[in-house]
């Protein structure tokens, strides 16, 4: 009763409401994990990371919203077979579940059902319910929502293409050694950690793990590009350190354009 008052006193008027000692007791409102499955649904992460955030802030545990998902799910599966699902206790949540059937596949349901399962199991697991029922929730969003996957693979694409010892080379560049490093780090720290969620989000090992044949093709492809860097960074060392003639700094810049040129050609969309 005390955590209610406390609750009422940030959030309202000091009136102290249903919904919050419902939340606070650990029981998940049927209408906000239906918002969860809405949200998850039409791709919405941001309303799906905080309603995630806002049934945790209430006392929800994360074990407890992944099982009302699944419920859920169960329950438009059971309508679409022409069974009756238990316990519908509104007319607005048979209209939403009703909604659900017609727009769903029994293919993306059993997939959704499987997913949510998985995610069950990592959270149960996890050392931070909270994080793994995020993760968990966007892996399923992946799967259902293909501007999010469009997305995603974009990223991961990028990102296999990318060459953190190459950054590493142009950064030599920058004289200051203190800001050099200071940007580098934080480049590094940025670059691992989207990717321990881009991994997190599709179940992969490795960045374009689900995409074998453009994977060796970006493999085969960088070592052909690698030593246009090498050669573009000490042309533009050459550059910046000057005492060229006019034609030798004419002839410097045509090479660093081609480089360029080369590199953008071999990079294709990160070029």
């Amino acid at each position: 009763l005390d955590q209610a008052i406390a609750h009422a006193d940030l959030d309202t008027d000091g009136t102290v409401h249903a919904a919050q000692v419902r939340d606070m007791l650990g029981l998940a409102d049927k209408g906000a994990q239906r918002e969860l499955l809405g949200a998850l649904l039409a791709g919405d992460g941001k309303a799906l990371l905080a309603g995630i955030e806002r049934q945790f802030t209430f006392g929800v545990e994360p074990l407890a919203l992944l099982r009302g998902l699944m419920e859920l799910v169960h329950s438009v599966t059971l309508l679409q077979v022409g069974g009756n699902a238990a316990e519908i206790a509104s007319a607005e949540e048979r209209a939403a579940l009703e909604g659900w059937t017609q727009s769903l596949g029994a293919g993306q349901l059993h997939r959704l059902w499987q997913l949510l399962l998985k995610g069950h199991d990592e959270v149960r697991a996890a050392p931070d319910p909270l994080i793994a029922a995020q993760m968990a929730l966007l892996r399923a969003m992946h799967a259902e929502w293909p501007f999010f996957q469009t997305f995603i693979d974009n990223a991961q694409l990028t990102m296999r293409k990318a060459d953190m010892g190459i950054a590493g080379l142009y950064a030599t560049l920058v004289e200051d050694v203190a800001v050099r490093e200071r940007v580098l780090g934080l480049l590094f720290a940025e670059f691992a950690k989207t990717e321990r969620a881009i991994l997190a989000i599709t179940g992969r090992k490795q960045l374009l793990g689900g995409e074998p044949v453009l994977l060796k093709s970006v493999q085969l492809r960088n070592p052909y590009i690698d030593p246009l860097n090498y050669l573009q960074v000490e042309l533009l060392r050459r550059l910046r350190r000057g005492g060229l003639d006019k034609a030798a700094e004419e002839s410097c810049r045509t090479a660093i354009e081609l480089t360029i040129n080369g590199i953008s050609g071999g990079l294709k969309n990160t070029g």
